[in-house]
């Protein structure tokens, strides 16, 4: 489940769930004239700033940039990085192993990779981006490796052979219930032609998966947070839309093994959350830097593992007011990471005393609350039909119905209040229909009732912080 607040929202005690600062396109390097480049120091400088005064609960532990660290891949930009990401890691008292990135179009040395063609099917790109991966790859992306070896970044681990690392994909792990996976969408980038040209790597996925560095997301002892600079639409078509029967498309089989996708490049004002195909949660970030007439945001999660929920901030820069602005996009929304009802599912679907008649129904159910997209307030407020009146005995006026029907019929009404916001009347519902479930649970298909009881239970948690 996740969480838009902010300070005025929600009273949250300093406690140890990691903040990860998202932040993208960066863009050292793109300095038109003396004036510009003071404008990138200025919001960098305030960047610090804003999040250092915020609660203690919001201050980041790690820090992921989606690309473009650099503009023209040279040297030079990754000098000027390098000084702003050292004093900014000491302004947050962070080390540099808190920082993991992915690569940008930007952070591709043109001159090399236009000498390299692209793969013009699927079936070459696997060929193209399976282990061992080609040296040149190495050569394009030589200064921001440098970068990140100079800075003593740690690298990721690749799978393969033993002991392979690698700067430009990969997974690293930093011990406090977190996974980061580091998505390469830039092989194949090297003009103004890239839109739909590009590859992630089928084979470099599935290895990650077959020594175990990555799993499908309801296996997942972690909560796993990918990085990836291009939105899914700039992909070649066999890595973006999978076709029934034929070959999953990478980024669908990226979205079933993260919770959460970070991706940049699109420079694009604040925005809602996206969920790919009732999978992962797909954050797009704007860039932090590009020139005084792009809009510059930046974004704060924090993941509760406990609850399985994340909660987020948003910012936008004011060039007028020189300051970081929080900016709420809409009411607070509540969403589900999952894990626990793709768990209860698949125990469900496996037992032996599950009816094949249960099974067939718990594959043929909606998704739980906040699996389908978000819908804005306004259209909430037009497509729920929610009663004005009691939602209590009422709801329930045949209790000769079968027990799963009744529960459905619950799960309904509690999901259509809870989306409107009104939790205290979902709640209420609940409250006059609990004891009646308490008796009849034994008669209600098991995955039926633990997505009943998982909805009671996030409906509570988000009343008691809304």
């Amino acid at each position: 489940m996740a969480i838009e607040t902010n300070q005025s929202q929600v009273a949250l005690k300093p406690t140890d769930y990691p903040v990860i600062l998202h932040i993208s396109d960066l863009h050292f390097g793109y300095d038109e004239n003396l004036q510009t480049k003071d404008d990138r120091k200025k919001a960098l400088d305030c960047l610090a700033d804003r999040i250092t005064n915020l609660d203690k609960s919001w201050h980041t532990k790690h820090i992921c940039i989606t690309g473009d660290i650099g503009y023209r891949g040279g040297a030079d930009d990754y000098e000027l990085a390098a000084e702003w990401l050292g004093s900014f890691l000491t302004k947050l008292s962070l080390p540099f192993a808190s920082v993991f990135m992915c690569p940008g179009n930007h952070d591709v040395n043109r001159s090399i990779a236009e000498k390299h063609g692209r793969p013009s099917c699927s079936e070459e790109a696997d060929k193209m981006l399976s282990l061992p991966l080609s040296t040149h790859f190495n050569d394009i992306f030589t200064n921001y490796i440098a970068f990140q070896e100079n800075m003593q970044i740690p690298e990721y681990e690749m799978g393969g052979n033993e002991g392979t690392s690698s700067y430009l994909c990969g997974v690293r792990r930093p011990g406090d219930g977190l996974r980061f996976i580091c998505c390469n969408s830039c092989w194949y980038s090297k003009d103004e032609d890239d839109k739909g040209e590009l590859w992630i790597g089928a084979p470099l996925l599935r290895s990650l998966d077959s020594h175990g560095l990555i799993c499908r997301r309801s296996d997942s002892q972690t909560i796993d947070i990918a990085l990836i600079h291009h939105p899914k639409d700039w992909l070649a078509d066999s890595e973006s839309r999978t076709r029934g029967g034929r070959r999953v498309a990478t980024f669908d089989d990226l979205a079933r093994k993260a919770h959460v996708v970070l991706t940049g490049h699109t420079h694009d004002d604040l925005r809602l959350w996206d969920q790919n195909e009732n999978e992962a949660y797909v954050c797009g970030g704007g860039a932090s830097w590009a020139s005084i007439s792009h809009p510059h945001t930046f974004r704060l999660i924090q993941i509760d593992r406990e609850s399985e929920i994340f909660r987020y901030r948003s910012f936008q820069w004011d060039a007028s007011q020189l300051e970081w602005n929080e900016v709420l996009l809409n009411k607070p929304n509540s969403r589900f990471f999952q894990n626990k009802l793709e768990r209860a599912l698949s125990v469900a679907c496996q037992s032996q005393s599950t009816p094949s008649g249960a099974v067939a129904s718990i594959q043929q159910m909606e998704p739980a609350t906040g699996m389908k997209e978000l819908l804005y307030e306004s259209q909430i407020e037009g497509a729920m039909n929610v009663p004005s009146g009691s939602v209590g005995p009422s709801l329930l006026p045949d209790k000769s119905l079968e027990a799963d029907k009744i529960v459905k019929e619950l799960i309904d009404k509690m999901r259509r209040c809870s989306t409107r916001g009104d939790y205290g009347k979902a709640l209420a519902c609940w409250e006059t229909n609990s004891d009646w479930f308490s008796e009849k649970k034994a008669q209600v298909d098991a995955a039926l009732a633990e997505e009943l009881e998982l909805l009671v239970e996030e409906i509570t948690l988000y009343r008691e912080q809304a």
